[in-house]
């Protein structure tokens, strides 16, 4: 029963841990969608330097309120807009049970894309690393 007990546990942990990085990569790529629609609609019909870099700023900050709309209690959210590209990366924990009795109480769990263009088609893609 003891050894029952302790897989039901880990079982539940991974679960958790597994619904945390779904639903942090969900959020990612939504956030994504919207910044990579916005992104192209600034490029298209800016030419000022200027206004190009407060409409960037605009966007990493729409993304992480959108980011902060779905998932309020993340641990470190992370936008940069680099080379018409949106870099996102959201970092959180998840306690565990089975974690806990051996002495390690969290994991941590890392989502982290890409969003751009390319030739007018919408790219969104994993990062390793």
């Amino acid at each position: 029963l003891p050894v029952l007990l302790i897989v039901l546990v880990i079982v539940i942990d991974i679960g958790r841990v597994i619904s945390l990085k779904q639903e942090l990569n969900n959020i990612n790529e939504l956030a994504l969608a919207y910044g990579v629609d916005y992104l192209y609609e600034i490029n298209v019909s800016n030419t000022d330097d200027m206004n190009i870099e407060n409409d960037v700023n605009f966007i990493e900050d729409k993304l992480i309120e959108i980011i902060e709309l779905n998932k309020s209690d993340i641990d470190f959210i992370d936008v940069r807009i680099e080379n018409n590209k949106i870099y996102i990366e959201l970092i959180d924990t998840v306690d565990g049970i089975f974690s806990s009795i051996v002495d390690i109480s969290m994991f941590d769990i890392n989502s982290y894309y890409v969003g751009y263009l390319d030739n007018n088609e919408k790219r969104i893609e994993r990062v390793n690393g």
